[in-house]
């Protein structure tokens, strides 16, 4: 540990991503001199400088000057040139997990959320009903929330923040509250097996300082913390935050009744659709009246949620279908995005799927397979390697290869998918653009 209270200036390195993005702009906000490169030009980059973070695309030593220190994105390869001369000139360098110490230390309490999926969707509601009660809280969200963006801040009462399981990071910080959501396989490249996973997720609830909070209804919970007793949300009738007289109304949407302890908390109706998202208002809803706030600002949180980008996002019409983005990588993701699209009225189901990650495609190929069997036509475009290379697992050609889809196709690059669109898309189709990495730039290439 070093001494904070001595850190004036702060470079943020991978600046362009939601994360880094978001913690620029706290410590802009709060004093610091801020600066930041990425290896990209992008949107991301042109708002940061037009807020007075002076941030750049590519290296750039001399613009860097001296800071007191600096901090860099997992995303961030150990032989980045930028990161190598950082390291050999004898600045404080830290990866972003470990600097979330030192900001967590600057609030009273820290709200930490995690699981494989739903994070972002949940903190993202948390955050809105947090908004709604007029909370202190800066809220770190992995994503974009239609209602708030991706930064949010009125004060440093709580620290509201994902906890990402990957490179097991979310146990970086020990949180006043600690609540997980799911536990599956999703990082192979972190994880050996179920149990690897399932003991960091251990690690993570007994870390936490105050609340543990867990949904009842998952495998995780039944094999590792029944007997441990956590606040538990879910449908299951010995949930203490439970889900009852579930409704579905128009456009895929639903609603609940959630009751605590068997009295009614809140009536909710969301406006976003699909049956998981229900499930991610009864883990807000119990995270938020764990911290004391009432029914009636989590009523109004909730059913004014309009969601996060990217995650069943409607984009607009190419040749009169629908097209929706998903930020889904997973398989069991993947199977919640295609029921979702199966309750709204279509013709045909066109789902694009760009595999994220080598290791992800291979140690998942099975699950793949079966989950992207639900549509009905089904375009597989070339992986997003990320930070690995082919070595590392299966390749997304392998990956088509081995998918038994009626009616599938192959594309090497956005383009082509996109050519293949223009050939098989009907009136009333829905497409769904699936995927982590570049794939929803398709999106951009299909409604102008």
């Amino acid at each position: 540990m070093f001494d904070f209270s001595s850190v004036k200036k702060i470079h943020f390195l991978g600046v362009g991503g939601v994360s880094m993005s978001s913690l620029a702009r706290f410590f802009h906000r709060s004093g610091y001199c801020v600066s930041g490169s990425d290896r990209e030009y992008s949107d991301t980059l042109v708002s940061l400088n037009e807020e007075g973070i002076s941030v750049w695309p590519g290296f750039e030593p001399a613009l860097i000057g001296n800071p007191d220190l600096v901090v860099f994105s997992s995303a961030i390869p150990p032989f980045d040139p930028e990161l190598v001369y950082l390291k050999s000139s004898g600045f404080t360098v830290l990866e972003r997990h470990a600097f979330l110490p030192y900001l967590a230390a600057l609030f009273g309490y820290t709200v930490a959320i995690a699981g494989t999926h739903g994070k972002t969707t949940v903190t993202s509601m948390c955050a809105l009903i947090m908004k709604t009660a007029s909370l202190s809280f800066y809220a770190h969200i992995g994503g974009a929330s239609k209602n708030l963006g991706s930064f949010y801040f009125s004060g440093n009462d709580f620290l509201l923040m994902e906890a990402c399981e990957y490179r097991r990071s979310m146990l970086s910080v020990s949180p006043f509250v600690a609540a997980v959501l799911n536990a599956e396989v999703d990082h192979p490249d972190t994880y050996r097996d179920k149990s690897d996973v399932f003991d960091a997720f251990d690690d993570f609830l007994a870390s936490s300082k105050g609340l543990k909070i867990v949904n009842g209804d998952c495998e995780y919970y039944r094999l590792r913390q029944r007997h441990l007793s956590p606040v538990t949300f879910g449908f299951s009738p010995d949930c203490e935050f439970r889900g009852v007289d579930v409704k579905q109304f128009e456009n895929g949407c639903f609603g609940c009744r959630i009751t605590h302890l068997g009295i009614l908390l809140a009536d909710i109706k969301l406006k976003v659709p699909g049956k998981c998202n229900l499930t991610d208002a009864l883990a807000a809803a119990a995270i938020c009246a764990s911290i004391g706030v009432s029914g009636e600002y989590i009523k109004a949180g909730l059913d004014n949620f309009d969601g996060v980008y990217r995650r069943f996002d409607y984009c607009g019409k190419f040749l009169s279908a629908s097209v929706y983005t998903d930020y889904a990588h997973h398989p069991t993701e993947i199977s919640e995005t295609l029921y979702t699209a199966s309750l709204l009225e279509k013709n045909k189901l066109i789902v694009v799927f760009q595999p994220h990650t080598y290791s992800r495609t291979a140690r998942l190929k099975k699950e793949f397979v079966s989950a992207l069997a639900a549509c009905d036509k089904l375009i597989i475009v070339k992986e997003y390697a990320a930070r690995e290379t082919p070595s590392d697992g299966m390749s997304a050609l392998a990956l088509f290869r081995e998918c038994s889809n009626r009616e599938k196709y192959y594309a090497d690059n956005l383009v082509d998918a996109a050519a293949l669109l223009h050939k098989k898309t009907a009136p009333n189709d829905l497409i769904l653009i699936v995927g982590a990495g570049n794939v929803v730039n398709l999106a951009k290439l299909l409604i102008s």
